[in-house]
């Protein structure tokens, strides 16, 4: 069975997904987000849990069971002038501005893609934080 044909579609249809990366990231593109879904011009989008809006994507999600939301899990962050911090608890998520990679290991706050997660890779401390996620 194809991917079309489980989501309701017929065998021969053919069958266009947009998603959205990346919400929680700003309010802007919450906004932008909650809009096209609204209007149907978005099939999905996937909440980027660590960013500082993620309570409000969250509560948007909780309010429109009818929109197709995932979890964006993620160890790095790529924004130059936005780092996200390491959730280590539920409480709301803080950004802090770092300069540079070295900067944002100390600071605590995610990696810059190029330097990479903390080690080990896979280890409790990853799981630590998807589980917080969670």
């Amino acid at each position: 069975m194809s991917l079309a044909e489980r989501l309701g579609f017929a065998a021969g249809d053919r069958v266009l997904i947009l998603h959205a990366d990346d919400a929680a990231s700003t309010h802007a593109a919450n906004a932008a987000i909650f809009e096209c879904l609204a209007a149907g011009s978005l099939t999905s989008a996937s909440i980027l849990v660590p960013a500082p809006w993620f309570h409000e994507a969250a509560a948007y999600a909780r309010a429109h069971p009818e929109a197709d939301f995932g979890l964006h899990l993620t160890l790095t962050a790529e924004y130059d002038a936005l780092r996200y911090a390491r959730r280590r608890s539920a409480r709301p998520a803080a950004t802090v501005s770092a300069p540079s990679a070295a900067t944002s290991a100390s600071q605590g706050v995610m990696l810059f893609p190029a330097v990479g997660p903390p080690k080990p890779v896979g280890g409790r401390a990853t799981a630590s934080t998807w589980c917080v996620a969670v």
